[in-house]
């Protein structure tokens, strides 16, 4: 018995690709920020006092929260404009014989069905 399904697809274009790979770009900068201030946290002084250790620690939490904060304002905008430009949908039928797809897409995005080989 051959059962027909619908295969939603979205096919980005070049200001969709663009957002998507600063989206991406920012998230790893992002990354290598926090790593560098999480790398500050132990610092190569000791604080000698009690004054200079909560100073240490109120800067490093503020440091940190700042990053936070930074990171994820940047992700809401870019992410926002990613997923605003993710390009048109695209439905694709196929045909299912036995729970098996009578065809499979072609990998290089061409749009066209290549037939499946069946044991």
């Amino acid at each position: 018995m051959a059962k027909t399904i619908q295969i939603e697809r979205r096919k980005r274009g070049f200001f969709g690709w663009i957002f998507l790979i600063l989206f991406w770009g920012f998230n790893l900068f992002m990354i290598a920020v926090l790593g560098i201030v999480l790398g500050f946290w132990g610092g190569t002084e000791t604080p000698v006092t009690e004054v200079e250790k909560a100073a240490h620690g109120l800067g490093m939490a503020i440091g940190f929260s700042m990053t936070l904060s930074i990171w994820a304002s940047g992700v809401i905008v870019l992410g926002g404009m990613a997923f605003a430009t993710r390009g048109k949908k695209i439905i694709e039928t196929v045909q299912l014989v036995d729970n098996i797809p009578a065809a499979k897409p072609d990998i290089a995005g061409t749009g066209k069905w290549s037939p499946q080989k069946r044991k």
